[in-house]
């Protein structure tokens, strides 16, 4: 090991402990093999159970370049083509934009160009069946013209899995293990739970967001969305699978499949940091340039995980790092310092840099907390019972109104908030964290019909209205 890498050794410990972190995995391939693979912290909030390079974490969204890449190696094989429309294998598919739905493409699923919203809370721990997708999708409002525009939208890999599932008569979980992880020998990777947790050496996730105490969390299922985030494994399996990359397949997936997922087809903001330029991307993979060089990356997060890998084909580096709490910046970090290193780049402060904004991003919230929190009044003007059912819409779900110790309870699948007025029929809600940045505005005549809640930042308020 180099010196330069005994240097990150170092850095970590404290790296983790400023950032509140329970544990993290770090590792550097290059072509020949191993050059860097190590664990620090612990897999567990109560720091018993430490973490070594074969500790498994959730990978999250790094999942959705291996399912690009399974994809590809079925194109490869004429079982399908990206531009394949997915009503040729689904023909029950829609969407509230009739001509997107009679032209969508495979390719337009993973470039996230459907039209759909960037919108998460949608499916955020919300059991979603495969025969539900095509009815949620059907419902879900248009937040832009078909393929003007890149919107992050889980939805379009459960999608995926229907169009795999119907081409090959395989499920996703068989497809990405047959003809990738077995021939690759990746021996961790899961993407189940039930795997994932298969002995004691799994990470176990770790929250909230923040820098806030950490505690550990239920695992979060993706159910029909497996595809765009299930895949776990060790740190160690996670870096070879970025050297496969650099080894053009590795007599796994073809080159020009490789070349396909990895060519930027969609432009994205750039990174605020100067040495890395360009966000372009690809199928399931992000290209970027990375201090001048062509960079291919992939990034995930998930409740109680965060996850990150980079490929350099250039200089024929790999570095990968993993960390078990929510939304945690030393992840992104940790790859970065171990790239320049493994590369033999002269290091920058990315630790710093990332802890430093992260610190940032949470005084904001905090700022905007105080705010709401001075808005509040002492009553709505109505009674709280008043506003006690359920309210439903098509493709968000359900919303669960009730009354509990004198305070106004609003419940959707991925949280549990009280609602304190700001006067007439709008409220704040408060999740136990205070990290819910939401209102609730409910409306109605004599009886109130609906309540309005802003999920997607490119969409109108969602309308639920009362069930009858």
């Amino acid at each position: 090991m180099s010196l330069s890498l005994s240097t990150l050794e170092e850095l970590v410990p404290r790296v983790l402990e400023e950032n509140a972190t329970p544990g993290a995995a770090v590792a550097a391939y290059d072509r020949a093999g191993e050059i860097f693979c190590r664990g620090f912290g612990s897999r567990d909030a109560a720091g018993r159970l430490p973490v070594d390079g074969d500790t498994r974490f959730a990978y999250a969204s790094i999942s959705k370049t291996m399912t690009a890449l399974t994809a590809a190696a079925l194109v490869h094989r004429g079982a399908l083509t990206w531009e394949m429309r997915v009503r040729d294998l689904l023909p029950d598919f829609r969407l509230a934009d009739p001509m997107a739905a009679e032209r969508c493409t495979l390719r337009d699923l993973f470039l996230h160009r459907s039209g759909l919203p960037a919108c998460d809370l949608i499916f955020w721990r919300r059991n979603i069946a495969p025969e539900d997708v095509l009815r949620i999708v059907a419902a879900t409002p248009h937040a832009r013209e078909f393929r003007t525009a890149f919107q992050y939208q889980n939805l379009n890999f459960g999608l995926i899995a229907l169009m795999l599932q119907a081409a090959t008569g395989k499920d996703w979980h068989t497809l990405v293990r047959k003809l990738l992880f077995e021939p690759l020998g990746l021996a961790s990777l899961a993407t189940t739970t039930a795997d994932l947790t298969r002995d004691d050496n799994y990470a176990r996730p770790c929250g909230p967001n923040g820098f806030t105490p950490v505690r550990e969390l239920p695992f979060m299922e993706l159910y029909a969305l497996a595809a765009a985030g299930a895949v776990s494994g060790s740190v160690r399996d996670l870096a070879r699978y970025g050297q496969m990359m650099l080894r053009d397949g590795a007599g796994v997936i073809p080159p020009a499949a490789l070349a396909e997922c990895t060519r930027p087809q969609v432009v994205n903001a750039t990174e605020v940091w100067p040495e890395l330029r360009f966000y372009g991307q690809g199928l399931g993979w992000i290209t970027q340039v990375y201090r001048g060089e062509v960079c291919w990356s992939g990034a995930g997060g998930m409740d109680g995980y965060t996850s990150h890998i980079y490929v350099l084909p250039g200089r024929g580096m790999t570095a990968a790092a993993l960390c078990n709490r929510t939304s945690a910046c030393p992840a992104q970090a940790l790859a970065l310092e171990a790239l320049d290193r493994a590369a033999g780049f002269e290091p920058r402060p990315w630790l710093h840099r990332y802890t430093e904004q992260k610190r940032g991003f949470r005084a904001a919230a905090a700022q905007r907390l105080t705010e709401k929190r001075s808005r509040l009044v002492a009553s709505s003007g109505r009674s709280l019972e008043e506003y006690i059912g359920r309210y439903a819409h098509p493709a968000f779900g359900d919303l669960i109104a009730t009354v509990q110790d004198g305070d106004l309870r609003v419940r959707y699948y991925s949280f549990d908030a009280y609602a304190r007025p700001y006067g007439g029929d709008a409220f704040a809600l408060f999740d136990a964290d205070d990290l819910l940045e939401m209102d609730v505005t409910f409306a109605g005549g004599g009886r109130i019909e609906q309540a309005a809640l802003p999920f997607c930042h490119d969409l109108p308020p969602v309308i639920f209205k009362r069930g009858v």
